[in-house]
């Protein structure tokens, strides 16, 4: 597997996404067509989201610095100001919701096969899985992970987000109410991602009070969906996701779940920081000091003072460090509360 496609090595992430956008256009064009939507309508589903997509994108590069395509924050942009336009030009605003949408729902399905190719989106390690290579680490993939499984979790989220567009399209083509086939797909894909940011092993996505970007969005628009189209389905998906948010965030503020907590891919990150630099708190309260054993391997002891933490929860984090360990033993130490990191180098 290679980040570029093709002799003149064209990016992955590139081709894909614009083959992504060229199926959203012809599965919009192809609904529009049998909704019997007049041209200007069909126009503006065609223009108003690439456009779209363009300005958010350097709205971001503006704020943040540097390029951020997230694909809730894009979506919401492209489907809210697409509505907008066509209701302003005096067309239907809910056949342009469920336009806007499923086009974009295709789109992901295709742009999430080049984060694949190109290593972003990753998922955490696993027993099998996606490997990647040194060209994906210069590209800015962890070299710590270079040649490990991990899940392949952009083909998982591309599989997601496809069915439920099929899903929406169906619902479209059955002849169900406008706006129907937009909340089949946000709710379906909803639940999807809200599950699969478990799994992610970028740290890139903020997190707050336990609960990742995504999830939060997840639950915004499912609750959305549940509001714009009251059903069984989409307000048992949108209670769902509350309550669900609701247990990160106990989880979160009472430390129910150390495992949890300390798991994720940013605390990840910060603990195998602090192992490199031979000792650090991180942001979990995790304090950290290394020494080497007359064995060669090398003692990571860790203690939380005043917060919990237990073997299951250390050896979740341990499992994910990656190279240059081959192996680690976890061991309780004499002191309540203290634990031991026994690293084994590779070779």
């Amino acid at each position: 597997m290679h980040p570029t496609v093709g002799r003149r090595r064209w990016n992955a992430y590139f081709v894909c996404g614009f083959a992504g956008y060229l199926a959203g256009v012809a599965l919009v064009t192809a609904l529009a067509f049998r909704l019997e939507l007049d041209v200007t309508v069909r126009a503006m589903l065609v223009l108003v989201p690439p456009l779209t997509m363009l300005v958010a994108i350097k709205l971001s590069q503006l704020v943040f610095g540097d390029e951020r395509i997230v694909f809730y924050q894009q979506t919401i942009a492209v489907v809210a100001t697409t509505v907008a336009a066509v209701a302003l030009a005096g067309g239907p605003a809910a056949r342009a919701f469920d336009l806007a949408t499923l086009g974009m729902g295709l789109g992901l399905a295709l742009g999430r096969v080049g984060c694949f190719r190109v290593a972003c989106c990753y998922g955490r390690r696993a027993r099998r899985g996606v490997r990647y290579r040194a060209v994906h680490a210069a590209a800015g993939f962890p070299p710590r992970w270079v040649g490990l499984p991990l899940v392949p979790l952009q083909l998982i989220d591309a599989a997601a987000s496809l069915t439920a567009t099929i899903g929406g399209v169906a619902t479209l083509c059955a002849g169900a109410p406008a706006g129907t086939a937009a909340c089949t797909y946000v709710v379906g894909y909803g639940l999807s991602r809200f599950a699969l940011e478990f799994e992610r092993g970028d740290p890139a996505r903020p997190i707050v009070a336990g609960i990742s970007e995504a999830q939060w969005t997840a639950a915004a628009t499912a609750g959305l969906a549940a509001a714009l189209h009251p059903a069984w389905w989409t307000i048992g998906a949108a209670a769902a996701l509350a309550v669900a948010c609701g247990g990160l965030v106990a989880v979160d503020r009472w430390d129910l779940a150390p495992a949890l907590t300390l798991g994720t891919a940013h605390h990840v990150d910060e603990l195998a920081a602090a192992i490199d630099r031979r000792g650090a708190t991180t942001s979990a309260g995790v304090r950290v000091t290394v020494a080497r054993l007359p064995d060669g391997r090398t003692d990571v002891v860790v203690t939380r003072p005043g917060r919990r933490i237990d073997a299951r929860a250390l050896t979740r984090v341990a499992a994910q460090l990656g190279h240059p360990w081959a192996s680690c033993e976890v061991v309780p130490g004499k002191t309540a509360g203290l634990f031991h990191l026994l690293l084994s180098v590779e070779g």
